[in-house]
C-alpha cells in the first residue's frame, strides 16, 4: 500500500511539476502495488489475479478508455488473464463514469491551460 501511494504522490509531483512522461506506466504499477497489498490482505486471492484485476480495474477507472486498458493489461499479463482484464477494465470504466469525476487526460489538459504545469 506505501509503496502505491509513494508512487501515485511522486507521480503527481513529477506532472505537476513538468517532468516529461506520461501517466500510464507509472498509474499501472501504483495499481500492480495496491494489487500486491490486496493479495497480502486477502491471501485466497491469487497474486496474479490481484495484480491484474487492479491494474485492469484501476486503469479502467482513471483513464477511462477499457478497450486501451484491456489491450495494454492484456499484452502485459497475457491471453489467459483475458476474462478478467475484460470484466476489470469495464467495472472500473463504468464506476468512474457514475462518480462523474474528470477522467485523467482532462484533467492534464486542464492544468496545462491554467499554467500548474509546463507544457513540453
Amino acid at each position: 500500500l506505501l509503496l502505491g501511494a509513494a508512487k501515485l504522490v511522486t507521480l503527481s509531483i513529477c506532472m505537476s511539476t513538468g517532468f516529461p512522461g506520461g501517466f500510464i506506466f507509472p498509474l499501472l504499477f501504483a495499481a500492480g502495488s495496491f494489487g500486491v497489498a490486496a493479495h497480502a490482505l486477502l491471501p485466497a486471492v491469487p497474486l496474479s489475479v490481484a495484480v491484474v484485476g487492479a491494474m485492469s480495474g484501476i486503469g479502467g477507472a482513471v483513464m477511462r478508455m477499457p478497450i486501451a486498458t484491456i489491450i495494454l493489461v492484456g499484452i502485459l499479463a497475457g491471453p489467459e488473464y483475458m476474462p478478467l482484464i475484460i470484466l476489470g477494465a469495464i467495472v472500473g470504466y463504468l464506476v468512474a463514469q457514475i462518480s462523474r469525476g474528470e477522467d485523467a487526460r482532462d484533467a492534464y489538459a486542464t492544468a496545462e491551460t491554467e499554467g500548474v504545469i509546463a507544457r513540453n
